[in-house]
């Protein structure tokens, strides 16, 4: 038969019971370290044709924009010297030639019935600022 350990604590009645054994620890797993895995690459969708009016608001906006920018640095510039003027000016040239090519891509996209809203909407528009400024004048 075994041995019985007995614990050094006293104990009320006398009794002598078995020690407990240590439970055996296993070693702790290491987690492993997770590489930042690369994002899924997405799936293109394919374009959805906007409201071409939209798109041609957004695009004179974005030309306006550009070249009141433009304009701001060419003026800056000119104060620094002919030469940074006349580079910031071929910079302006450079961006603004971009965006008339993006807009002639956009412009060759569309369908004919599209082309004809684009054309309607822009004639509207005219037709509109005309009145505004007839207005004005009387």
């Amino acid at each position: 038969m075994k041995e019985m350990e007995t614990d050094s604590t006293p104990r009320s009645g006398g009794t002598a019971r078995p020690a407990r054994k240590s439970a055996a620890r296993k070693p702790a797993k290491k987690t492993a370290s997770r590489k930042s895995a690369a994002p899924a690459a997405r799936r293109r969708t394919a374009r959805r044709s906007s409201s071409s009016a939209a798109s041609l608001r957004k695009l004179a906006a974005e030309v306006s924009k550009k070249a009141a920018h433009a304009g701001a640095v060419v003026r800056k510039e000119a104060v620094r010297g002919a030469s940074s003027a006349k580079e910031a000016l071929s910079k302006a040239t450079a961006a603004s030639s971009r965006v008339a090519k993006k807009a002639a891509q956009e412009w060759n996209k569309l369908d004919a019935g599209k082309k004809a809203g684009v054309v309607a909407a822009a004639v509207g528009v005219v037709a509109a600022a005309a009145a505004a400024a007839a207005g004005k004048k009387r």
